[in-house]
């Protein structure tokens, strides 16, 4: 099976009132953006230029950047996203470059940064490899990246686990469980899926790895 390289639906279409929902969800379940920030925090060196692909409503780079450790941008498509993002950040004292920006036409030269993180994203970009290849090219020789978003197979078990830990009653879970497994079902990516998009760009892929929720690749340049 040949690897997806575009796909006519581009995801939720984030208008001013889903980016509002979108971003209360996110800070509800600011414990997953921890984790992620740890886990390319074990990745990135001290001292990175750090690119955020995708960044949505700013969380995973504000705290990548309040950690002291690295220089952070981000980008993102949504206009209404970017906003959200730099009001969070000026709130949080984070000093994060937000620009617009499509992840499959990046607005930097070659070579510009030492580690690239996307996260919650992949499943919704009209052409992952283009942005794959785009991560490859503004990264620095021996630079790596951090790939992870929502598996396709996503359990009742563990998003009702997740619904627990995000405070929601026993309705809530049930509504936020049939959603985000309808829409996972519908545009994310297996690991084999990701593996294949790999292997389809310049990246080597350096391992690879599924957790309840999330599946996720880590690449080196």
């Amino acid at each position: 099976m040949a690897a997806p390289a575009t796909k006519s639906y581009r995801g939720i279409r984030f208008a001013k009132l889903t980016v509002r929902w979108y971003a209360s969800l996110a800070n509800r379940n600011s414990h997953e953006y921890h984790e992620q920030a740890r886990q390319v925090a074990e990745r990135a060196p001290r001292g990175s230029e750090l690119l955020e692909v995708a960044s949505g409503p700013g969380l995973l780079a504000i705290l990548l950047a309040g950690t002291g450790d690295y220089t952070v941008t981000a980008v993102e498509l949504s206009d209404d996203f970017v906003a959200t993002a730099r009001r969070a950040a000026a709130e949080a004292g984070a000093p994060v470059d937000f620009r617009q920006a499509d992840a499959s036409a990046l607005p930097f030269p070659d070579a510009s940064f030492d580690f690239v993180a996307c996260c919650n994203a992949i499943k919704n970009f009209a052409a992952p490899v283009s942005a794959l290849r785009e991560m490859h090219r503004v990264l620095r020789p021996g630079g790596g990246a951090f790939v992870s978003d929502l598996r396709p197979d996503l359990s009742r078990r563990a998003l009702n686990h997740e619904g627990k830990q995000m405070g929601m009653g026993p309705l809530a879970r049930a509504c936020s469980s049939a959603v985000l497994r309808y829409y996972a079902h519908r545009l994310s990516y297996s690991r084999s899926d990701l593996e294949r998009m790999v292997a389809a760009s310049p990246f080597t892929l350096h391992n690879s790895w599924d957790s309840p929720l999330f599946v996720t690749v880590e690449l080196r340049k």
